[in-house]
């Protein structure tokens, strides 16, 4: 539990602290996640506590029907950690690609090893209320291609 607060923390620490939250760039929100991983970090999941606030309202709402699901039956559609495609990890290589912005959305690629095996993702942001939020995930290359709002709409 400590390591996970001490995560948590760290990520709260370098998404929300002193006021750079509007200079925020898709990729400094990237590379706050993927700190938690390094060294013994324990990772993050989109339902940690304060995780939302990285998100477009349209995954913070699917998100949120996710708890609901947890909580009715205790099954999600989610069985993974999506920032890592799967249940454990151990990332290094790790390359953050140059945001490509269009407006008020922008993409870039991630690039990294997890226990050898080779992981190509693709974040889509937003810019809603000043801020870039996750607007999307989705795996790009894999044997199992997939979109965090596919598998949150059960596809």
């Amino acid at each position: 539990m400590r390591r996970l607060l001490a995560s948590f923390g760290l990520l709260a620490a370098l998404l929300f602290s002193g006021g750079a939250v509007a200079q925020e760039t898709p990729d400094q929100v990237v590379r706050s996640i993927y700190a938690t991983y390094e060294g013994q970090g324990l990772g993050i999941s989109p339902a940690d506590p304060g995780m939302r606030e990285i998100f477009s309202a349209r995954l913070q709402a699917l998100l949120a029907e996710e708890d609901q699901r947890i909580e009715s039956d205790g099954i999600g559609l989610l069985d993974f950690d999506v920032f890592v495609d799967g249940q454990d990890f151990q990332v290094t290589d790790l390359q953050i690609g140059k945001p490509q912005v269009s407006g008020d959305e922008a993409h870039l690629d991630v690039r990294f090893l997890n226990f050898g095996e080779p992981r190509e993702y693709r974040y889509s942001f937003v810019k809603e209320s000043g801020r870039w939020r996750i607007d999307e995930i989705e795996t790009v290359g894999a044997d199992t291609d997939w979109k965090l709002t596919s598998l949150l709409n059960g596809g």
